[in-house]
């Protein structure tokens, strides 16, 4: 069933959600955990989600060149581990977001009105714990593994949710998404067999 969602703002995650550097970020983040003698498997499975400062270094300027290299536009604002004292799961960096976007022209903003998307446990915990919605995506986990993480919403990707209208006065935002439950049954009834991530094969 697509569903339609009504918000005052929204809060994406980077990494695997906005921007696909997941490559990019294992080849480094494989790369370090080498030299520094950890095990590069047990390591990815400890850090997706993590702050990479956390993990490595700071944040700041490696969303600066993810950006660059994404190609993404003008955003208003952006939030970083090196910003916040606590990294996901806790709320700190979606409250964070949630203030920003109160500063921004227009109406009050509410956190239960704010629509967070993430694509891994510790980010969909942490805008949950702020207060807001959340929409998982599957481009970093299986699709059994983001149906049992607790979210609001949970689709295939972002090619699933569709912009309807933004109203400046209210400031409401109208989404369609047609949910990951959604795809899956139409790919049951066509006979395809969906992969572990994402897409259907």
């Amino acid at each position: 069933m697509v569903q339609e969602i009504k918000v005052e703002g929204i809060l994406f995650d980077m990494d695997g959600t906005l921007v696909d550097s997941t490559a990019a970020v294992e080849k480094a983040m494989g790369d370090w955990a080498q030299k520094n003698g950890h095990d590069k498997e047990y390591f990815f499975s400890h850090s997706h989600g993590v702050r990479t400062r956390d993990n490595v270094k700071p944040t700041a300027a490696y969303a600066d060149i993810a950006f660059e290299t994404a190609k993404v536009g003008s955003i208003p604002f952006r939030i970083t581990g090196d910003q916040c004292t606590h990294g996901k799961p806790h709320p700190e960096p979606f409250l964070k977001g949630v203030e920003k976007l109160k500063g921004l022209p227009g109406p009050t903003i509410d956190p239960s009105q704010v629509l967070v998307f993430e694509d891994a446990p510790s980010g969909l915990a942490a805008g949950l714990a702020a207060g807001c919605q959340t929409l998982a995506v599957t481009t970093s986990h299986t699709r059994a593994q983001i149906k049992s993480f607790k979210s609001t919403y949970k689709v295939v990707d972002l090619t699933r949710v569709e912009v309807v209208s933004v109203d400046k006065e209210s400031g409401i935002i109208t989404l369609r998404v047609k949910s990951l439950e959604e795809d899956e049954k139409e790919e049951e009834a066509a006979g395809v067999k969906p992969v572990q991530n994402g897409h259907c094969e």
